[in-house]
């Protein structure tokens, strides 16, 4: 369901939105993603990170590569009106997405914005990124 016009929620989206649709690099269900980059319009494309819920995976990661602990993010549910259950936040890797490709799904009704991740949240994910020994320093410049 469309609840703006394309360009109205296209203009909004912000680093710390959380929106929700099929990224071609995750195939079947959709997914959330947060945003990343400050000015995604401006940039031309977004800058997504992704969430898991499941927990008991990035616990064993975490486990197994202990230097890896600084990029994954814990959420519990409630802690953010956009999730509905525990998750982790992934730091590590970014994703691309153009902007018109969004807004063609968004006019089809496949992407669905969830919220916004509270400002202390949102300061947490860029201090996982910056702490993360695997997030490309390219991407930097954008956050």
């Amino acid at each position: 369901m469309i609840l703006f016009p394309p360009q109205v929620f296209i203009s909004q989206l912000r680093r710390g939105n959380v929106i929700r649709f099929s990224h071609p690099e995750f195939p079947g269900k959709p997914h959330y993603f947060i945003v990343l980059n400050i000015n995604p319009l401006k940039d031309g494309f977004l800058l997504l990170l992704t969430s898991t819920t499941n927990t008991e995976r990035v616990k064993s990661v975490i486990d197994r590569q202990s230097h890896l602990e600084r990029g994954y993010i814990f959420v519990r549910s409630g802690e953010c009106q956009c999730f509905d259950r525990d998750c982790y936040i992934n730091c590590h890797k970014a994703y691309s997405f153009e902007i018109g490709k969004l807004r063609k799904r968004y006019e089809r009704g496949l992407v669905e914005l969830k919220g916004s991740l509270p400002q202390g949240l949102t300061d947490k994910v860029l201090k996982g990124c910056s702490d993360s020994p695997m997030f490309k320093p390219k991407y930097a410049k954008f956050i």
